[in-house]
Parts: C-alpha cells; sequence; structure tokens
C-alpha cells in the first residue's frame, strides 16, 4: 500500500472504524474512489440522480456519517446500487451493514 508517496505495509482490519479513529484518513480516501466511480455513472448516463427540486440540482450521493445513494426508484438502479456496493467493498475490503441500510 501507498500512503503519501511512501509505501506502508499492508494491514487487515479486524472491525470498521469509528469517528476519531486514527485510520480514519483511510475511510474518507475509499469514499473518495466510491465517490469518483459514481460520478462515472452519471457521466456515462448509467446511473440516473433525482433532482432536489425543479429546475434544482441534481444529487447521485451523499456523505454524511457514511455514503446516502440516490438514484430513480426502479428495478434496473437498485441492482446498479448493489453491483456498486459489491464493487466498492471487494475493491476496499469495507463491508455494507445492511442492518443499517
Amino acid at each position: 500500500m501507498v500512503w503519501n508517496g511512501s509505501r506502508i505495509d499492508n494491514f487487515s482490519p479486524t472491525r470498521g472504524l469509528r469517528k476519531g479513529d486514527p485510520r480514519s484518513h483511510l475511510f474518507v480516501m475509499c469514499m473518495e474512489k466510491i465517490s469518483f466511480y459514481i460520478q462515472k455513472l452519471v457521466d456515462d448516463g448509467i446511473w440516473n440522480p433525482i433532482n432536489v427540486s425543479r429546475g434544482g440540482p441534481c444529487i447521485s450521493h451523499l456523505f454524511v456519517d457514511g455514503i446516502r445513494l440516490f438514484c430513480k426508484s426502479n428495478d434496473s438502479h437498485i441492482r446498479l446500487i448493489r453491483d456498486t456496493l459489491e464493487v466498492f467493498c471487494e475493491e476496499s475490503t469495507l463491508k455494507v451493514n445492511i442492518f443499517k441500510s
């Protein structure tokens, strides 16, 4: 793993990151990665975000103590969210808390 241009040892987390955890910067980096991934899906016309109001901005995701995902309400977008989260979990080794989802 590379951090700030220097190679560091890999580690395997045994529990989730919490607020104030000294490794929370890793969580932020993971959130940035999924943010870029979702934005690419939006830019490619695959992920259809929701409009906040008529003529207002579109929202695909927000970060507030975790991630909130927004898209059209249909089966294909639910599958897209599931697939996106599966890819994210595989690449980041983080897990989705189904009980909070």
